[in-house]
């Protein structure tokens, strides 16, 4: 979720307290900082997922031939 695209933001009203709209002491800013580590997690894990993983058996055939 994008908290900047938002137009009314009551966290930064007077008087406001940001642990009523903010957990485990994240602010708007680190709010927003952990939402795009989390979407770059998530495609770098989308990505190795679609990476085909090919066994070989190249040290076996290279241990035979010696």
């Amino acid at each position: 979720f994008d908290i900047s695209s938002m137009e009314d933001k009551p966290w930064r009203k007077p008087g406001a307290d940001l642990s009523d709209w903010f957990n485990y002491g994240f602010n708007e800013e680190t709010w927003q900082a952990y939402g795009q580590k989390q979407v770059q997690l998530r495609r770098m894990n989308a990505m190795q997922a679609s990476i085909q993983v090919v066994e070989s058996d190249r040290s076996a055939s290279s241990n035979q031939n010696k």
